[in-house]
């Protein structure tokens, strides 16, 4: 990454679901998770097909890549896009949010020099640095946003980059830290027909649909959690009073033919209840609900073991 002049270690350009040129001045940036560990490739693919975006990924091992130009407005948090630019994080793929030491280094980095290019002044949370919370009912950007465990560090972080960037003071330690490494399964994932949708199920799906499989089903209004009985907490993100919806759902939805909007409301669950009875669930009725277990959970997880999805 050159950071004085903002070039990133990989530039995939989005083609899609950002505005080109802003309506405003950058005056902040926005902190953001993956809750999972994505590449900036694997953002590319979700946001190609996805109504969402960011400038920037920072990837596990501390790679920076960059999807959308500065001068360009990416979607990452509504009312905020025209004046900010949005950085993602990589981090572990189910709960508490927590990002490798790499990751949040170059995180810390990036905004640091951000501010710099961009004459912000000295990066400071809550004045030109915000997570994605500060303005919606969100989970993101996980562990670094306040409260979390690795807030203090990354602001710390921050401060320390853009005092050795802006005034020649010693750059900060290099990281120690090295990012777990996910475990590779050769075959189709196998997981247990117990009618709880769990991070074993999630990651079958993830991987039938050729998605990144992080275990996780992204973005989820809270809402919807009385009529989800059967879907395990660690496995859905709930978020109170909104989300940005799941492609793993979105993914599923045009499997099962309801709308592909990437919520698991209540037609979502009534679409595949109904596309499992037509398959021998053996579900008695539809009431939009999936039960604590569920057979129709039971349906899922026989069709993703056999292949037959």
């Amino acid at each position: 990454m050159d950071w004085k002049n903002l070039t990133a270690d990989k530039q995939m350009w989005l083609t899609a679901h950002f505005y080109e040129g802003r309506a405003a001045a950058i005056d902040r940036i926005i902190v953001h998770h993956n809750a999972g560990r994505l590449t900036t490739e694997g953002c590319y693919s979700v946001w190609q097909s996805r109504e969402a975006s960011a400038h920037y990924q920072v990837e596990a091992d501390g790679t920076v890549g960059q999807l959308v130009h500065d001068r360009d407005t990416a979607w990452h948090c509504p009312g905020q896009n025209a004046r900010s630019i949005g950085v993602e994080h990589a981090n572990n793929g189910f709960g508490p949010w927590t990002v490798s030491a790499e990751t949040l280094d170059a995180g810390a980095h990036l905004v640091a020099a951000l501010c710099l290019y961009y004459g912000l002044g000295r990066p400071e949370w809550g004045a030109n640095v915000f997570g994605h919370r500060d303005f919606k009912g969100t989970t993101c950007p996980g562990e670094l946003g306040v409260g979390g465990s690795q807030h203090d560090e990354y602001c710390r972080r921050m401060g320390e980059w853009y005092d050795a960037m802006a005034g020649g003071a010693a750059a900060p330690s290099a990281p120690t830290q090295k990012p777990a490494q996910q475990a590779l399964k050769p075959g189709r994932r196998q997981v247990a027909v117990d009618g709880l949708w769990g991070r074993e199920t999630t990651l079958a799906l993830q991987e039938h649909y050729g998605l990144y499989a992080g275990g996780i089903v992204s973005g989820q209004n809270s809402s919807f959690k009385g009529i989800s009985a059967g879907c395990l907490y660690g496995s859905f993100e709930w978020v109170p009073g909104g989300g940005d919806g799941s492609p793993t759902i979105k993914a599923l939805q045009g499997t099962i033919g309801a709308a592909a909007d990437g919520f698991c409301g209540p037609a979502t669950w009534r679409a595949l209840i109904a596309y499992g009875m037509a398959r021998g669930s053996g579900a008695a009725y539809n009431d939009a609900r999936l039960d604590d277990p569920s057979v129709t959970i039971e349906w899922l997880q026989r069709a993703l073991n056999e292949g037959t999805l």
